[in-house]
């Protein structure tokens, strides 16, 4: 396999508000180690300076998970939240990392072969284009409310539901996948799904019946893909099924 000189840039704020929540980062950086040697890890985060200050419990808590993220291989960036007031006299919050990051980006992409994004934002769209022109792959990795732009401006789209073990499970047999073929008239089709192996991620497939779906609108539907969670259960003739067929998320970046 080719060993390309990757960047990982994650917009924390973005990934957890998104379906993310919970992201494992010693997983993410595995599954970029996978297709190259990780030259940048960089995660940015948003905190609250004047709340760290005096709440205890919050400023533990925040120092616990950046110390979490280094072990893992990131260099933690923090953006401070911008608190002003609004016409109505009400308190607005405001948090963005795009500036910080996209420089970032910008000046460190030259030097990589591959960069995996982690946002949903269609505001980094036209930074996929300028690092494209440097000869750099970006591939576009996110959960949910992902830009179409975005997705389609990237070399590379993956939803992150799809890498295994990349959100926390409580049941370690439940598996996320995607429908690859589907015949309506017979009431069957096969799932895609993921497992990493020394090799890489690979990619298997899984026999279905319709029967075992949740929403079989939306299974049919041509306007976007469903992930499902799912089991695998073996027959009594040794071939394998996915069961128990429960959307999760709709994409229709997929």
């Amino acid at each position: 396999m080719q060993d390309l000189k990757t960047g990982i840039y994650v917009d924390s704020l973005n990934i957890m508000m998104n379906g993310g929540y919970g992201i494992r980062y010693d997983v993410l950086y595995r599954y970029a180690e996978m297709q190259g040697s990780v030259l940048r890890a960089n995660a940015y985060l948003c905190e609250d300076r004047e709340r760290k200050k005096d709440d205890f419990e919050y400023r533990n808590k925040i120092t616990n998970y950046h110390k979490r993220l280094r072990q893992c291989g990131f260099k933690v960036l923090v953006i401070p939240i911008a608190k002003y007031t609004g016409e109505n006299g009400e308190t607005l919050i405001k948090a963005n990392v795009d500036m910080d990051m996209a420089l970032d980006v910008i000046q460190q992409a030259r030097h990589l072969d591959r960069l995996l994004l982690l946002t949903g934002d269609g505001d980094f769209a036209r930074l996929v284009d300028i690092v494209q022109n440097f000869g750099t792959r970006v591939e576009v990795l996110a959960f949910q409310s992902v830009s179409t732009r975005l997705a389609s401006t990237a070399d590379v789209y993956t939803n992150g539901f799809l890498i295994p073990g990349l959100l926390p499970s409580e049941e370690d047999d439940v598996l996320r996948g995607h429908v690859v073929r589907y015949n309506s008239e017979k009431g069957f089709g096969f799932l895609r799904y993921y497992e990493f192996e020394e090799d890489g991620l690979i990619p298997y497939e899984v026999f279905f019946h319709v029967s075992e779906v949740d929403d079989q609108e939306a299974l049919e539907s041509d306007r976007y893909t469903p992930i499902y969670e799912f089991v695998i259960e073996e027959s009594d003739d040794g071939k394998q099924r996915a069961v128990n067929l429960t959307t999760i998320y709709t994409d229709n970046n997929l």
